[in-house]
């Protein structure tokens, strides 16, 4: 005997399947911001110090008075005499002297030849007689006086003169007649004083 039909379409009981998740469709990682490359360009040398031009500075003036030099002979210090400078520690007139020195010079090598040259001649005239006593008189006389006048003039020219220039009065016809003494004086005063170094 046939079963009946249930006119109502029947139900298959089905196990709801899980709906498979849909993944998310693959998106792109977003990108770092990308840092602009510039152009390659010429090397900018690195900045340096700038060079200033040394800047000369004069000097300013001084109101110092100048000091004398000092020469060097050998291994002592010459302090006196002209190549010392001492005439430029001197007082000095306000006239010229170098007419008086020279006349002083003229009578120091007279004075020496004289001396020398009489001593000579004396001697020969003993031992030859009076036939060659001028010859030797002259010779004898004209060189030790031009020696003798060199050592004690020597190196203090400068200072004679300026020495001697105080005593000048401004008249050459009144001063001619006692400067060249006092030159000649001095000058040997100085030849002494020059054995002691000085």
């Amino acid at each position: 005997m046939p079963l009946p039909v249930d006119p109502r379409p029947t139900a298959i009981a089905h196990a709801p399947t899980p709906r498979a998740e849909r993944a998310p469709a693959p998106t792109e990682k977003p990108r770092a911001p990308s840092a602009i490359v510039p152009a390659p360009t010429e090397k900018t040398p690195a900045p340096t110090e700038k060079t200033l031009a040394p800047t000369v500075r004069a000097p300013a003036p001084s109101i110092a008075r100048e000091r004398p030099r000092i020469a060097v002979d050998g291994d002592a210090v010459a302090r006196w005499g002209d190549r010392a400078g001492e005439h430029r520690r001197m007082a000095r007139g306000h006239y010229d002297a170098w007419v008086h020195v020279i006349i002083a010079f003229a009578i120091q090598l007279l004075a020496i030849g004289a001396l020398v040259g009489g001593g000579a001649a004396a001697l020969v005239s003993l031992a030859l007689g009076h036939a060659r006593v001028e010859i030797v008189l002259v010779t004898v006389g004209g060189a030790a006086g031009a020696i003798g006048a060199w050592l004690v003039f020597r190196d203090r020219w400068r200072c004679i003169e300026a020495f001697a220039s105080r005593f000048c009065s401004g008249m050459m016809n009144l001063s001619i007649l006692y400067v060249p003494a006092v030159a000649l004086l001095y000058a040997n005063y100085r030849a002494i004083r020059k054995l002691r170094g000085r």
